[in-house]
């Protein structure tokens, strides 16, 4: 694949993967993110599994532009295994709801918030505690109890690698 090469590790052990069309791509950075999947519907009616909520790990590039446009105007290309779970076996193309799925956000607010009380009161921190005050990838709040201030935390990482 364009994120990993031959290297099937990547891939999740239950096949519920996708390849990113040009809207969600990033330049590559899509690799490896995850997304909760929902088909709302299909170019016949009953396409879709009602309620069924998947996620699914982007290991790939949909080339969705340029003479080999295979996948049209596609955001996101499923496996088989995530298209079936989503899609009914008659339907072929799907329309679908999708969100990000960030990882590890009310952890990452209570060590925050842990960190800023401590350096409120102490007026230093730690190497652990200086490291729970930066984030690892995404745009999360925290509202800390005690502490007036709301933090809007962003970690935006540019196309060369950079923050």
């Amino acid at each position: 694949t364009v994120c990993y090469g031959n290297d099937t590790s990547k891939f999740p052990s239950d096949s519920l993967f996708a390849a990113a069309g040009d809207g969600i791509w990033d330049n590559g950075a899509a690799c490896g993110r995850k997304y909760l999947v929902k088909c709302i519907s299909g170019t016949e009616p009953g396409a879709c599994v009602s309620d069924e909520v998947i996620q699914v790990t982007i290991v790939d590039y949909a080339n969705t532009s340029g003479p080999s446009n295979y996948h049209g105007s596609s955001t996101m290309v499923l496996s088989a295994t995530a298209f079936g779970l989503i899609a009914n076996s008659t339907a072929d193309t799907i329309s679908i709801e999708f969100k990000q799925k960030i990882f590890g956000g009310r952890t990452r607010s209570k060590k925050y918030c842990k960190a800023k009380e401590k350096e409120e009161k102490d007026g230093e921190l730690n190497d652990r505690e200086e490291m729970a005050l930066h984030t690892s990838k995404g745009i999360w709040m925290a509202r800390c109890a005690g502490i007036e201030t709301l933090a809007i935390v962003a970690d935006l990482q540019g196309t060369d690698g950079r923050e």
